[in-house]
């Protein structure tokens, strides 16, 4: 018989079954077959497991289902089935709660078995986003605010980590809480992150011809940041998932780059600096 003793099952209508389908994907699961808008089956071959993902929130007995899902993970990762159902979340009821733009980046390792990253490189990876960020501010129609901002020593661009996810290693990123408003009610914040998401799925769905046609239009300093920003990428060699929530946003939004596609993605950007040789060299400073 399944405990349910000490937990609180109302958490479990939080969940996102877009974020369950990647995780169970990245966990090494096989979906073996799918009832459209009710449920999919899974099997864990390794150790001949099967699970039933609910699909659809409006049956009375989801959350039962799906408690049934992280008991089955609970025991497999052998760790704690609050920190299961925090990673798979709903990004959007996260950054509700927060009261803040959440993007958690997931990313799973080309190399199989490799849980771990180079410290190094993960470093560089949250400083060529945040500079990615700051320069997508500076040039958003909103960036007046940016500068404003700064003054108060803290600007709402600034991303922090919030917390990591075990496995396909993951982290979970959180932009400064001041949810300041412009006067057609414009937070800057979900501005950047829509922009940043959007040059992801380009980057991810599109082929490179027509991603180069899209970055031939861009400022130069956004090419220029985002390209820092895909070189640190292709240090860790894997493959990645964005997930992008918004406060008042009911869905998360969802990038795909594979590593190979970030490999591709670079020499464009490379390709692109080279024939229009006139790109800003020298970095912009935001923060003070």
């Amino acid at each position: 018989m399944i405990d349910t003793k000490n937990f609180d099952q109302t958490l479990l209508s939080d969940i996102s079954t877009v974020k369950t389908d990647l995780y169970l994907l990245n966990q090494g699961w096989i979906k073996t077959g799918e009832i459209e808008g009710l449920a999919s089956t899974w099997l864990l071959q390794e150790k001949d497991i099967e699970l039933l993902l609910p699909l659809n929130k409006d049956y009375s007995d989801f959350e039962a289902r799906m408690f049934e899902v992280i008991y089955i993970l609970e025991n497999i990762e052998k760790r704690p089935r609050y920190e299961i159902v925090d990673a798979l979340k709903n990004t959007s009821k996260i950054a509700s709660h927060e009261g803040r733009e959440i993007i958690e980046i997931v990313l799973k390792s080309v190399y199989e078995n490799k849980y771990e990253i180079n410290a190094e490189n993960f470093g560089q990876v949250l400083k060529t986003t945040q500079k990615h960020l700051f320069v997508l501010g500076g040039v958003s129609g909103l960036g007046r605010r940016l500068k404003e901002t700064e003054k108060t020593g803290k600007s709402e661009l600034e991303i922090s980590v919030l917390s990591t996810f075990h496995g396909s290693f993951g982290f979970r990123l959180g932009f400064g809480n001041q949810r300041q408003l412009d006067l057609e009610n414009n937070c800057l914040s979900k501005t950047v992150s829509e922009s940043f998401m959007r040059l992801l799925r380009i980057s991810g769905e599109e082929s490179i011809s027509n991603f180069r046609q899209y970055i031939s239009h861009l400022e130069k300093e956004i090419s220029r940041t985002f390209r820092l920003f895909i070189q640190s990428l292709k240090t860790l060699e894997s493959d990645f998932i964005f997930d992008w929530g918004s406060v008042g946003m009911e869905e998360e939004e969802i990038a795909r780059l594979s590593y190979s596609k970030v490999l591709e993605v670079e020499e464009a950007l490379s390709k692109e600096e080279e024939d229009n040789p006139n790109l800003i060299k020298e970095e912009g400073q935001f923060i003070q």
